[in-house]
């Protein structure tokens, strides 16, 4: 029978699995099309602390952060991580007064879509031998190209409040499509104070991308003229290698390291426009750069348990190539096709990000935790993405529950997606990206 205690956190419990899907995680926009989503934080945990891990995450999703991490796990641990995310962004241009004085950015375009993720992971070390290896095998959407995009194009006149300009097009970019990786990994505690660790993390040949960009273009005579192009891709299974180790001198200090090889990943694709006048279709092998990481860990001498982490993230942007082979067709008076093998986005840059994370244990053992993450865009060292987070947990019996939420914002000046859109200087658009996040982690850990 429960006592009062665990009563209260059994209704929490309850309370948070029915409540927290109106919290929303991190989203994805306009940088995040190319690439993919940059997830940090695969658990509750991880993100309210700003996405650390290679010292702290220590379940079975630790084959994706710090293989060597699972080294620390007790038995069999068991987790499922759901997640929601909004996506919100806000397209302006800068309005001014006869007199070239700048007055207000003009919003042309707010979109808000809502995405759900889960993931799941398994971790187990067995109970005998003082140095027996750890196991660990998880599952998750490490690339999200999803993407959502809507805007209304109004005729450039000077209408009365009671009477809205005509409505010339609605235009809009949808684009579907995650990679989810299954990771496996074994982890050894060679002496107490050091771990080495190895993972294999694939990505089946499944889910696939779509990308649409589509514009309903409304003439004055009501008829409707169907603009836009479609792609659709269909990955080949790939996957890279991952290895880490911990260092611990002692029980107040801790450091970590890790590698991501370099993994060429192939996708076969089709790309027609609307009307139809171009057809293409291939191959894409699109080579991802190696990633680095290093973290520190330092527990300061207390009554109760606190914890500060600091990570730093490199990857070598610099190496990262999609080549494009294939044949492409225009249809015509005479039609012609042509072969194609070109590379692209061959300019990137390396970049580098930062994630510090706070914990505090009252003497209840709830924890509070925070956590601030910095990263650019290979694209555009000039654009960074700040996330400060927040979180907590608590215990019910063997069961784990853990909160974490975090605000991401990113501020930058872009050319509009459509020409028709586009009727003023394309270089000072203003795209304001925010991103309400949260993650719901439940663990349990069985006794053997």
């Amino acid at each position: 029978m429960l006592r009062f205690d665990k009563m209260a956190r059994a209704t929490a419990l309850i309370l948070a699995l029915l409540l927290f899907p109106m919290v929303y995680c991190w989203g994805y926009g306009f940088y995040d099309v190319g690439w993919g989503s940059q997830n940090a934080g695969l658990t509750a945990r991880s993100l309210a602390m700003g996405g650390i891990g290679i010292n702290s995450e220590s379940g079975g999703s630790a084959v994706f952060v710090n293989p060597a991490q699972l080294a620390k796990a007790d038995g069999l641990n068991v987790s499922l991580d759901y997640r929601l995310t909004y996506a919100r962004e806000d397209w302006s241009y800068p309005a001014h007064d006869s007199f070239d004085g700048f007055l207000v950015d003009n919003i042309y375009s707010q979109s808000a879509v809502v995405y759900p993720d889960f993931g799941f992971s398994l971790g187990y070390k067995p109970k005998f031998g003082e140095y027996a290896p750890a196991f660990g095998i998880g599952y998750y959407p490490l690339r999200d190209f999803r993407y959502n995009y809507q805007e209304e194009v109004r005729e450039p006149s000077y209408a009365q409040p009671a009477d809205r300009d005509s409505l010339i097009s609605i235009n809009s970019v949808r684009n579907s499509g995650k990679y989810y990786y299954i990771g496996l990994g074994a982890g050894w505690e060679l002496n107490r104070n050091l771990l080495v660790g190895a993972s294999y993390n694939y990505a089946p040949a499944v889910g696939g991308s779509e990308r649409k960009f589509y514009a309903d273009v409304l003439h004055v005579d009501t008829s409707v003229a169907d603009t836009g192009s479609r792609s659709i891709i269909d990955p080949d299974a790939s996957g890279y290698i991952l290895v880490g180790f911990n260092v611990r001198p002692d029980d107040r200090f801790e450091f970590g390291f890790t590698y991501q090889s370099e993994h060429t990943a192939e996708a076969t694709y089709q790309t027609r426009n609307i009307p139809l006048t171009f057809y293409q279709e291939g191959k894409f092998e699109e080579v991802n750069p190696v990633s680095l990481g290093a973290a520190f860990s330092y527990r300061p001498r207390s009554a109760t348990f606190s914890r500060l982490e600091a990570e730093f993230h490199y990857t070598y942007w610099s190496n990262y190539r999609l080549r494009d082979k294939g044949t492409a067709t225009t249809y015509g008076a005479d039609t012609t096709s042509a072969s194609v093998d070109t590379t692209y986005l061959d300019n990137l840059q390396d970049s580098w990000e930062v994630r510090v994370g706070v914990e505090h244990r009252f003497y209840s053992n709830i924890p509070a935790r925070f956590g601030f993450r910095m990263y650019p865009n290979p694209d555009n060292r000039r654009v960074f993405a700040t996330v400060v987070s927040v979180g907590t947990g608590f215990m019910i019996d063997q069961i784990q529950v853990d909160l974490g939420g975090a605000l991401t914002t990113r501020v930058s000046r872009q050319s509009s997606w459509f020409r028709n859109a586009n009727l003023w200087d394309a270089e000072i658009n203003r795209l304001k990206e925010s991103h309400l996040s949260g993650t719901v982690s439940v663990s349990y850990r069985f006794g053997i």
